[in-house]
């Protein structure tokens, strides 16, 4: 910085010029009394002063200055700036923003001032900026101290600047680049950050924009692009362009002109394997998209149309709104195996079961008695070496079979006393079998062996009533119940009870099984339970749909069984499918399997108190002092599992060690896990917790094969363990789309690295062959 002396210290002074381009600090010939204060103009238009001449009619400088305050008096200090065209600015008026008065023996000082100005013609000035003070009453009005002085060659301008800023947004999988944006002033193209000259006037900021990107004007420019140029303007218009979002609605079309009853909502539409409701738009990202559907068993699908190609494939561009259609016809039932006996008006023949039942093999010869119309059916194999092995058959041909409300089909114990086995009960139809409500086929041996339960038709089989397979006292074990249809439906009402109750040695299997085409149904409970003391016959359940699909309801506000009361201990029991050890640390296994969807609808907690201990909708469980949790295993080879509230529960206390609780989902498709509930009582989802002190959890295993996983939102999977000592379980999530967690996996997933692109097997390996291999159901 240079540093020049005014020719004289007292009224306008002489400023120096200098041609430099720096501001300029002048410094009084005499050192004065108020402590040699001084003035600077450090900018003028915004940067230092210029080298060349101002293309600018409107001015403005800043500047600063500092000095020490005199003893005595208040000493009132203010700025002008002499312009050098007859025009002076006094501080505290004419734009000038600087008045300022130190306290009296304050010391230092320091201030800063901007002034601003309009030359009206070319030029060369010479802007002087003077410090100036008033001297108290009695002296002189004014005294100038230092000034600072600068040489400014004002050219007025007559013409302005446009600069057009370009920006592209691709965050909804647009491609296109800055490039493809063609950018104009009015009819005038230019390019992108280029600094255009134009006469003063009105202009319009327009581009060529593309398909799927919105354009918004910002800077200099209204909204619409608009903006006004003055002579000596630089303005800036910035269009931006954000790709915008595309959305896929997918529509479904259901068909039953063949008996069918499927509705919309019973076949799960889905976009790149992500559940989507039918008729409600997604938003997805431009690109190519796969449309998909899980069909319904006795259900043909169409092939994709409207902007899908047949495959369900769909390419959106930015914005586009795209919608797929897929038809589901019913097929009609031309099964030939199932064959039911007509009468004139071609409808089935059914033996109506209006009076009990009751077989009796102490005889020589079994006796069938009670109601007159299945005793006419009634035969026998005494085959076996041990009553247990009996059974008392009743083979109704083509006719339907339907039990009535109040009435009882069993078999008589043989022997006396606190020993009694008992023969097996075997119902066989080429139509159909109905369980009606109140209605009851029981088997129930005394501390000896129990024959099974076998109710198998051709056609559909329904129980909402009971059927019951059960050993009393203290030794023997049950036998198995078998409902099994080989082409129809197997339905279990939400007033059925299928049951094998054991004692001391053991329990023993249920199975639900379709054989064929049909689909496999409970909306009650199905329970194998067991004290189970020693390490043999456990209590298991097997549900299996071999080309259709299976759904476990349990998703209603109340127990099915409140206050349940086992062993001087209350439970709440809902439906679903319940592996129960009552008097061991060793559980049993729950195996369900299907070739379509698996849906699993569990429930919360009992609302009205007391809410006892409950069981998911799926559960294995040992309820000893080393409480742990069993086996659940489900798998749908070629489709979804879908799980609710408490689906799936093997939680306990010993979860871990060798042989751990476990809870495995393998499906082809995806795996859907929501919380519907509306609190954490309707959770866990998949739950192999554990809690007490040194518990451990269990192990949660989901595959999908060829989709992703998903939790929704508040759905909870866990193998957690809480309390002094506990150890957590394991999470183990595989997949071959990923995995979309709205939810909570704890503790996290302990193989992070396969939750997507593992794709190399298409399905789950089965856990049966077929009714004939697993479990002896030869076609008729």
């Amino acid at each position: 910085m240079s540093i020049f002396t005014p020719s004289r210290a007292f009224g306008i002074s002489t400023a120096i010029v200098f041609a430099a381009v720096q501001a300029v600090q002048f410094v009084p010939l005499m050192t004065l009394a108020i402590g040699n204060p001084f003035i600077t103009i450090n900018t003028v238009n915004g940067a230092e002063a210029p080298a060349t001449c101002i293309e600018a009619s409107s001015i403005t400088l800043i500047g600063s200055g500092m000095g020490s305050a005199p003893p005595g008096a208040i000493q009132d200090y203010d700025v002008r700036v002499d312009w050098d065209d007859g025009d002076v600015d006094n501080g505290g008026a004419d734009g000038i923003s600087t008045v300022f008065t130190p306290a009296s023996g304050a010391g230092s000082f320091s201030y800063t001032y901007n002034a601003s100005h309009t030359y009206l013609t070319n030029g060369t000035y010479i802007v002087t900026a003077y410090l100036y003070r008033e001297i108290p009453t009695g002296g002189d009005p004014e005294t100038n101290i230092p000034s600072a002085a600068i040489r400014l060659c004002v050219t007025i301008p007559t013409m302005g600047t446009i600069k057009v800023v370009k920006y592209v947004i691709n965050d909804n999988g647009g491609t296109r680049a800055i490039s493809d944006f063609p950018l104009f002033v009015n009819q005038t193209s230019v390019a992108h950050n280029a600094i255009n000259t134009f006469s003063p006037g009105s202009y319009a900021v327009s581009e060529q924009n593309q398909s799927g990107y919105v354009a918004t004007f910002s800077g200099d420019c209204d909204s619409g692009g608009v903006l006004l140029l003055h002579a000596g303007d630089h303005l800036v218009c910035t269009i931006t362009n954000n790709d915008a979002v595309s959305r896929l609605t997918l529509y479904k079309h259901v068909i039953n002109d063949g008996g069918g009853t499927k509705q919309v909502s019973d076949f799960l539409l889905s976009v790149d394997g992500v559940h989507v409701t039918s008729g409600q738009a997604v938003a997805v990202s431009a690109g190519t998209h796969a449309a998909s559907e899980v069909s319904a068993s006795g259900y043909q699908a169409s092939a994709w149309s409207g902007d899908c190609a047949s495959d369900g494939t769909v390419v959106l561009l930015p914005g586009e709104d795209k919608e797929c259609h897929i038809t589901n016809n019913d097929i009609a039932i031309t099964q030939t195996c199932i064959t039911c006996e007509r009468d004139a008006g071609g409808n089935p023949v059914t033996v109506v079961v209006d009076e009990n039942v009751i077989v009796n093999f102490n005889p020589v010869i079994p006796v069938c008695s009670g109601d007159a119309d299945l005793c006419s059916l009634f035969t026998y194999s005494k085959t076996g070496a041990t009553p247990d092995t009996w059974k008392a058959i009743f083979d109704l041909g083509g006719k339907a079979l339907r039990v009535v409300s109040g009435n009882t089909i069993t078999v008589k114990s043989v022997g006396i006393g606190n020993n009694q086995k008992t023969p097996g009960i075997s119902i066989m139809s080429t139509c159909t079998v109905m369980v009606e409500y109140g209605a009851n086929i029981f088997v129930t041996s005394l501390n000896q062996k129990a024959g099974d339960i076998l109710i198998r038709a051709n056609g559909a089989v329904g129980v909402n009533g009971i059927v019951r397979n059960q050993v009393a006292g203290t030794n023997g074990l049950p036998g198995k119940v078998t409902v099994a249809s080989m082409c129809g439906n197997v339905t279990e009402g939400a007033t059925g009870l299928i049951q094998v109750l054991g004692v001391d040695p053991g329990g023993n299997d249920i199975n639900l099984l379709a054989c064929g085409s049909g689909d496999v149904t409970t909306n009650g409970l199905v329970m194998s339970r067991a004290k189970a003391h020693g390490t043999g016959s456990r209590p298991n359940i097997n549900v299996a749909a071999f080309d259709g699909a299976v759904t476990i309801n349990a998703n209603i506000a109340h127990p099915l069984f409140d206050e349940y009361n086992y062993g001087g201990a209350r439970y709440d029991l809902w439906g679903g499918l319940l592996s129960w050890v009552t008097h061991n640390m060793n559980p049993g296994t729950v195996k369900v399997q299907a070739k379509k969807q698996i849906t699993v609808n569990g429930h919360g907690t009992d609302p009205t108190a007391p809410a006892r201990h409950s069981f998911g909708a799926i559960a294995a469980y040992a309820g000893t002092s080393g409480q742990r949790g069993g086996v659940v295993d489900i798998r749908s080879l070629d489709s979804t599992i879908m799980g609710s509230d408490r689906a799936f529960d093997v939680a306990g206390r010993y979860n871990g060690g060798a042989n751990p609780a476990k809870i495995a989902l393998r499906a082809a498709a995806n795996i859907i896990l929501q919380r519907l509930g509306a609190n954490a009582n309707f959770g866990p989802v998949v739950n192999a917790s554990a809690g007490g002190g040194g518990s451990s959890g269990g192990v949660n295993e989901i595959r999908s094969y060829q989709g992703g996983i998903t939790a929704g939102t508040n759905a909870v999977v866990s193998a957690d363990a809480t309390g002094t000592g506990s150890v957590d379980g394991q999470n183990i999530l595989t997949s071959c789309a990923g995995l979309t967690l709205g939810g909570t996996v704890v503790p996290a997933d302990g193989v992070s690295g396969d939750n997507s692109g593992t794709c190399g097997t298409l399905h789950p390996a089965p856990h049966f062959q077929s009714c004939a291999i697993d479990f002896g159901l030869l076609a008729n």
